[in-house]
């Protein structure tokens, strides 16, 4: 997955990474700063940080939105693993959003390629 940077208003440019996540500073086309994307640990999600004394129009909130989306799942396929004995998907990961108790991704949980000795996920009893 391609992570995309520009949109019609702003442009986002990593700054760093700090284990599994990273920063992002925010500017306009004309490369004035506006603010940054990082994660905020007790919401468990990235969040805008914006500096004072600025506005943003609708568009702008949606293109900020649509780029924290696309910043997690882009980060989440990174760490996505596949189950050698199963061929089903699970994160390497201590964000269990969306998974069942064995970090295995539901969505993606084809049952009927579930194995006997699966090392990551085993039915509920």
């Amino acid at each position: 997955m391609i992570l995309k940077t520009r949109y019609k208003h702003l442009k986002f440019e990593k700054m760093g990474e700090s284990g599994k996540t990273s920063t992002w500073q925010m500017t306009n086309h004309d490369e004035i700063p506006l603010g940054e994307i990082r994660w905020h640990p007790p919401w468990s999600q990235y969040c805008l940080f914006p500096l004072s004394d600025t506005l943003f129009a609708k568009s702008c909130l949606l293109d900020i939105g649509d780029f924290i989306q696309d910043l997690r799942a882009t980060e989440l396929a990174a760490r996505e693993r596949e189950c050698g004995t199963c061929e089903h998907y699970w994160y390497d990961s201590d964000d269990y959003t969306g998974m069942d108790t064995h970090n295995c991704h539901i969505d993606r949980l084809d049952t009927s390629k579930i194995k006997k000795g699966c090392p990551v996920w085993a039915p509920k009893k």
